[in-house]
């Protein structure tokens, strides 16, 4: 009976935290603003997490710095900041040393930083070290010849062509893969992509040496004859897969794919470079499949599609190419990920389609196990090892099953979502469910403790594409196991006390998915946002606290957010579905969807701009107070070389009109009143009737962006030429009235301020321009932290302006709000 109250009450804590105010927020919000900002509202989407060894701090990774919180009273220390948001392939990482006084993180600058595990002091920097390159020069009788470039002459390196030579590509070592504190927390090894580790001794912030492996050529003419295709692609796609573990003593031992037909796995002593073991496709065929006989370990646990075949023997038109290798926490483990490469008959290139996942024994050479692939989709299964080596998990969307590596004994299954935390002892283990943590005893093959959570309220493991993308940690266990941490899907973290089944501290942190969209209140006190998981937050203007995060039915990206004009009810669309909420209590009024509209509304493109990529969505809601309207794009398809827009009415979900447009028009904007709307091709601007879909004017000019004069009568828009200039039209007369210049970027995003005596720009480069207008004279500009500029909104009052950011790529979010001062003109 106690257990049953426990939990209800626990529950109910859980539940409650959705009404509490963010009692730490009015701190988090003033630290390193960018100069110009007042706040920030949000603390980043979260990429990381790290519970030191004695259980005393938590590190937080987002991407916006690291933050280190007490775990004793669930306060912020610090924001560790200084690395660069520049376009890198790895996501910010954090670990602490085993000894808990030391942090490491990582960013997308591909530094590493250490830091005091306890302050939060800076303490060393680490520019992530340059790697061996390989050189491709293509020659002019069709050939190609490849060099390895040593790491010492790759900055000074320079090709100087010859009549012999066509083309050069030039492949670097690769970026950051990982990076680990050694058992005496003194020493500290950087790894790329390519298998190059750098061992660093942190007492003397010195490094001590570096192991490369001696990877063989890449014999593109083998390729290009067994695939039967007359041209070899870029040869990036082409490279091998390699993978180094470091000892305690500092030495080092190699794994790399030699990079042949079938796929073939070679380990390399790192002194001699001598190879010292292969693996290959080890299996036999049996009577009714080409699938081998059982390995010593296998994935018992059923997966919700059909597993594909592991042939024993390839076609003469297929590739085994391993895509990605990693050694098990103790080295003597490897575990590799692998596609098969074919011919296309149809077009005379190659396509691919997922391999198996294979473990095998280092010291053997011997196959553990082959994990089958998904005949409908790529894999989502993982396998992940205990930090002794001793356990491994198999996991998925299907289940878990956890294996003593040793005796290749099953030690227990787990159907269903779920994931595994181990701790770092090796001892125990975290099962993570929709409903629960349950913590495990690893020898007793035992549960020791379970804390029942409200249903799908904590995301379990992200799937992953092809194995290729890295994954968010959103938990994470302590050292000795007692010590639990999660993320919920609201961007809350909780800490449980595992032994005694208690939540620690139920906190608001301000965590966030990457915004899409915002609307102030009437009354200017309150700002409210949508992200792309389909959570809208309420933040409160002066103390920077969420006051409550409600979460849309279909779990699409908000397209659109406005509250009623008494500020009692706010209406958003996501993907085509209208919902209504009630402020006060956060229940939702009515919702409805709107006939063909999700199909479309949520489809978007990326538009390459230096080293930005800007996201458009084919769908554009302009809602207001009463309703408003919502254009949606259809028949997307580039040989159609015409494209069709459907505009609803939002209060009544009625079909208005629509319209006929050329292939590639983007939709801007809508009138005040919502009787006109424009878009974009790729030579002219156009103007639409709302109600009848006929083109009432062209402009001659294109644009990336445009925000009507609240009036209708004047249009501003971001033009697509050389010098990113803004341009504002008379709509009578069809006349450029002002030409604004200053950005160096494409101009992503336009707002008026509710006089229309402000024009608010921003730019792919993440810079915002406040302009006077008719004048035309730039007042200020601010420079937002989270690169190209994907939303811009006045407060009602005109003295503030808000804005989020979208990243310089997809894998480089934002999740955060900045408040800027508006100054008087």
């Amino acid at each position: 009976m106690k257990t049953n109250l426990f939990f209800a009450f626990l529950t109910l804590c859980l539940l409650s935290t959705l009404f509490l105010p963010d009692a730490f927020a009015q701190n988090y919000t003033q630290w390193h603003l960018p100069e110009g900002a007042k706040a920030r509202l949000g603390k980043g989407v979260i990429t990381d997490m790290a519970l030191s060894p004695d259980g005393t701090r938590l590190a937080i990774a987002s991407t916006i710095g690291v933050w280190l919180y007490d775990v004793s009273i669930g306060d912020e220390i610090a924001l560790l900041i200084g690395h660069q948001r520049k376009v890198g392939e790895a996501m910010p990482r954090v670990a602490f040393s085993p000894d808990s006084r030391t942090l490491a993180s990582s960013g997308y600058d591909e530094t590493i930083r250490i830091w005091d595990g306890k302050t939060g002091e800076h303490l060393l920097t680490i520019d992530m070290p340059i790697g061996p390159a390989r050189i491709f020069k293509f020659l002019t009788d069709g050939t190609w010849v490849t060099t390895v470039i040593p790491a010492d002459e790759v900055e000074s390196f320079e090709f100087l062509p010859d009549d012999k030579t066509q083309s050069i590509i030039i492949i670097p070592g690769g970026p950051l893969k990982s990076f680990k504190f050694l058992p005496d927390s003194k020493g500290f090894v950087i790894q790329n992509v390519s298998g190059t580790v750098w061992l660093w001794d942190l007492t003397t912030g010195k490094q001590v040496s570096t192991f490369s492996p001696k990877l063989p050529e890449l014999r593109l003419d083998e390729y290009k004859t067994q695939l039967r295709i007359e041209n070899v692609v870029d040869p990036t796609r082409w490279k091998l897969a390699a993978d180094t573990f470091v000892d305690v003593t500092g030495g080092a031992i190699f794994a790399f794919a030699v990079g042949d037909k079938e796929g073939t796995i070679s380990v390399q002593d790192s002194h001699t470079h001598r190879q010292v073991r292969t693996f290959r496709m080890q299996r036999t065929p049996t009577k009714d499949t080409d699938a081998g006989p059982s390995l010593p370990i296998q994935d018992s646990v059923p997966r919700p599609h059909k597993t594909g075949r592991i042939l024993n023997k390839l076609p003469m038109t297929w590739i085994k190419w391993v895509t990605g290798l990693a050694f098990a926490p103790d080295g003597k483990t490897l575990v590799s990920r692998s596609e098969y490469r074919m011919l296309n008959r149809s077009n005379g290139g190659w396509s691919t389609s997922q391999g198996p996942t294979e473990i095998w024994d280092v010291f053997t050479g011997k196959q553990l196990a082959a994990l089958p692939p998904f005949e409908t989709s790529w894999s989502d299964v993982a396998v992940k090892f205990s930090a002794d080596g001793k356990t491994l998990a198999i996991t998925g969307s299907g289940g878990c099953s956890l294996w003593n590596v040793r005796t290749r004994t099953e030690i227990a299954t787990f159907p269903g979502a779920v994931d595994v935390k181990f701790s770092a002892d090796g001892k125990k283990f975290a099962m993570i469910t929709d409903t629960s943590f349950t913590i495990w005893d690893i020898a007793k093959r035992l549960q020791i403790a379970e804390c029942k959570t409200a249903p799908d309220r904590f995301a379990l493991m992200p799937k992953r594409f092809a194995g290729r993308w890295e994954v968010p940690t959103l938990a994470a266990i302590s050292s000795d196991g007692a010590i639990l941490t999660a993320v919920d899907r609201q961007g809350r973290v909780h800490l449980w006390d595992t032994l005694t089944s208690t939540n620690l501290h139920p906190f608001t942190t301000g965590y966030t998915k990457t915004f899409t969209t915002l609307a102030f209140a009437h009354d200017g006190k309150t700002i409210a946002s949508g992200d792309n998981a389909g959570n809208i937050q309420f933040w409160d203007i002066n103390t920077g606290s969420v006051r409550k995060t409600l979460s849309s039915s279909v779990g699409k990206p908000i397209g659109g957010l406005a509250f009623a004009t008494d500020g009692a009810t706010l209406t958003s669309e996501s993907a085509g579905n209208i919902e209504r909420w009630n402020v006060s209590i956060g229940g939702r009024i009515d919702t409805y969807a709107i006939p063909d509209a999700a199909r479309s509304g949520d489809i978007r493109r990326s538009i390459g701009f230096k080293s930005t990529f800007v996201e458009y969505r084919y769908g554009v809601a302009a809602l207001t107070s009463s309703g408003g309207k919502l254009a949606v794009c259809h028949d997307l398809r580039y040989e159609n070389k015409s494209q069709k827009i459907t505009v609803w009415d939002i209060s009544t979900g009625e079909s208005l009109c629509t319209a006929n447009a050329l292939w590639g028009n983007i939709i801007l904007a809508f009138t005040a009143d919502g009787r006109t709307f424009a878009t974009s091709g790729e030579k002219a601007v156009h103007l639409w009737d709302t109600y009848t879909g006929k083109q009432i004017i062209t402009l001659n000019t294109s644009a990336y962006s445009g925000a009507f004069v609240h009036d209708g009568k004047t249009l501003a828009i971001g033009e697509k030429n050389n010098d990113n200039r803004i341009s504002v039209w008379d709509l009578a007369r069809q006349k450029r009235i002002i030409t604004l210049k200053g950005h160096e970027y494409i101009i992503c995003q336009l707002a008026l301020s509710p006089d229309s005596t402000l024009l608010a720009s921003g730019d792919s480069g993440g810079v915002i321009r406040l302009w006077e207008l008719p004048s035309g004279r730039l007042l200020t500009q601010f420079k937002s932290p989270g690169e190209y500029v994907n939303k811009l909104v006045f407060a009602p009052d005109g003295k503030t302006l808000a804005n989020t950011s979208g990243g310089k790529t997809f894998r480089n979010p934002v999740g955060t709000i900045f408040l800027w001062d508006v100054p008087s003109n």
